[in-house]
């Protein structure tokens, strides 16, 4: 995967000749101080993006295969999975689009393809996923970050972003995949300049009771921003604000 920040189309400030692991000068504004966070801390999220995906997939799908499913459709999918064929893969996805089996398939691919970058593939096959197995089901939740993080990688902010809060801010969703999306949301709330945006997320991920290690992250990107707001130059520090979603991204 890439190592390039969320957006690498965008123009970036810091002078090459500086050291990526060396203290930011006082006057560095809000983009070489988010540079400068991703250049440490980014090529092992998108990784982790990627194992924890298809880790996930591959470590639960016997036992999603024996809670669910047809038996012949079970055989089914147990002889594809052993051929280890994408394309055998996909034509499984195709011919059981409308069922939770299908749409297993349909979010495997979409982890392959997202691994290889193709994302407008991927973007497909997320969503091809979430329709199969129904929005409640925790794969399709995994689904719905692989869309959004999908959407952004393809330059569609706006979608990305809102499939982003969505996912943060939705009650129904474990809290490990709420505080994952909420913290890709704060890192590109950064880069556009929103400090205050992107620590309300962060903050929303320390309340998650079982946000595991992205509280960590987050306290880690949360050391690492900017003091003040330097659109406003206001303090955004008031950590007792209300967290609710930013309507203006929806």
């Amino acid at each position: 995967m890439s190592s390039q920040p969320p957006h690498s189309q965008k123009p970036q400030k810091v002078d090459p000749s500086l050291d990526p692991n060396r203290e930011l000068p006082p006057d560095a504004d809000v983009e070489e101080h988010f540079i400068n966070f991703w250049k440490k801390q980014g090529p092992g999220i998108i990784l982790f993006f990627v194992i924890l995906g298809v880790g996930l997939i591959g470590f639960q799908t016997w036992n999603y295969l024996q809670e669910r499913g047809a038996e012949k459709l079970k055989e089914q999918y147990r002889e594809v999975l052993a051929q280890d064929d994408p394309a055998a893969l996909l034509s499984f996805a195709d011919g059981h689009a409308d069922k939770e089996l299908g749409g297993m398939a349909y979010l495997q691919v979409a982890h392959r393809e997202f691994e290889k970058q193709d994302f407008t593939q991927a973007l497909g096959h997320y969503q091809a996923a979430i329709k199969g197995l129904g929005e409640d089901d925790v794969f399709a939740q995994r689904a719905r970050l692989g869309a959004a993080v999908s959407q952004l990688r393809l330059g569609d902010d706006q979608a990305g972003m809102a499939g982003l809060e969505d996912l943060s801010f939705d009650p129904n969703a474990l809290d490990s995949l709420r505080a994952e999306a909420a913290y890709y949301l704060a890192g590109e709330r950064w880069q556009a300049n929103n400090i205050a945006g992107a620590r309300q997320m962060l903050l929303l991920i320390q309340q998650l009771p079982e946000a595991t290690m992205w509280e960590r992250a987050a306290q880690s990107m949360l050391n690492e921003l900017p003091k003040e707001d330097q659109q406003s130059g206001q303090a955004t520090t008031d950590v007792t604000a209300e967290i609710v979603p930013n309507e203006t991204e929806s």
